[in-house]
């Protein structure tokens, strides 16, 4: 009985559309027990008018739980192109294409890494700013709107990113991350919105980043804020895999990795340094995902 309660807690504290069909069918329900008790009390056709609400009610309702799920099956589809085989006739430089081996299998994917850490050599400083600001291109800024209406059904908060501008090369594995600000915002018109066409064959990628090979950061006019992607071994062997929700901006309900945020500036305006980056960001994620 106790697994059930719990399972039950779960279930109306998440955010399926199995549970908003339950809770429709659930109040509908309620309607009907309340009309049959007042009918006693009234000799009018109020049965009759209290069961047509309760039905339209349930059936509007499951209406628009249904095509919100529908819509969300081709948002991400709208807004990014995730096909390898369209990056790869795009981005046709030979280093855009890695190979990935797992077991007996092995999948191509259109990757381009800016920096490799095998060893663990490396020495990265930040040059931070954060009262740079990225301001979005005049034909983003005239189709802000649009764009931003390609997350509609999308859970939607802003807040102040770090955006990396540069990487600079200053020694022998020795590099500094120029870093400024932007936000949440100008991160999905431009990012999370690359491959909308605005007109026919017109999208941002089309427009700024058409190939063979991609732009330096510093020559960017997308928001670029720094992602934290990291997987979680735990001791017992296991590794965490969290599902994203049905509202992300991205990847709806797919399985990510352990940590999957932004970088969010710290809320003193204070620099991020090196620690920040490296670690502290880390730890935080994990805290507020896990």
């Amino acid at each position: 009985m106790k697994r059930i309660i719990i399972r039950l807690f779960y279930f109306f504290k998440s955010k399926s559309y199995a549970k908003y069909i339950a809770v429709t069918i659930i109040l509908a329900a309620i309607f009907v027990a309340l009309a049959f008790l007042l009918q006693q009390f009234f000799q009018s056709n109020i049965f009759e008018i209290i069961i047509g609400t309760a039905f339209g009610f349930a059936v509007s309702n499951i209406a628009i739980y249904l095509v919100g799920s529908f819509s969300r099956l081709f948002e991400d589809r709208l807004k990014v192109n995730n096909s390898t085989e369209d990056m790869l006739k795009i981005y046709r430089d030979s280093k855009y294409q890695k190979i990935v081996n797992f077991k007996n299998r092995s999948a191509v994917i259109c990757y381009n890494p800016l920096l490799v850490n095998v060893n663990n050599d490396m020495k990265i400083k930040i040059k931070d700013d954060p009262k740079k600001n990225f301001e979005v291109s005049d034909f983003v800024g005239e189709n802000f709107n649009t764009l931003f209406n390609l997350h509609a059904s999308s859970s939607i908060e802003n807040t102040e990113t770090v955006r990396l501008d540069q990487i600079e090369k200053v020694g022998d594995k020795k590099y500094i991350f120029h870093l400024s600000r932007s936000n949440f915002y100008n991160h999905l018109v431009t990012n999370r919105a690359v491959d909308y066409e605005i007109e026919h064959k017109l999208s941002l990628r089309t427009l700024y980043e058409f190939g063979p090979g991609l732009k330096p950061l510093e020559e960017s006019v997308f928001s670029n804020h720094i992602g934290i992607n990291a997987l979680v071994f735990l001791e017992d062997g296991y590794v965490l895999l969290p599902q994203r929700k049905r509202d992300s901006t991205i990847s709806k309900n797919n399985v990510t990795a352990s940590i999957a945020i932004a970088l969010f500036a710290p809320k003193d305006n204070r620099l991020v340094d090196e620690d920040y980056l490296f670690h502290n960001s880390i730890i935080n994620g994990l805290q507020k995902r896990l």
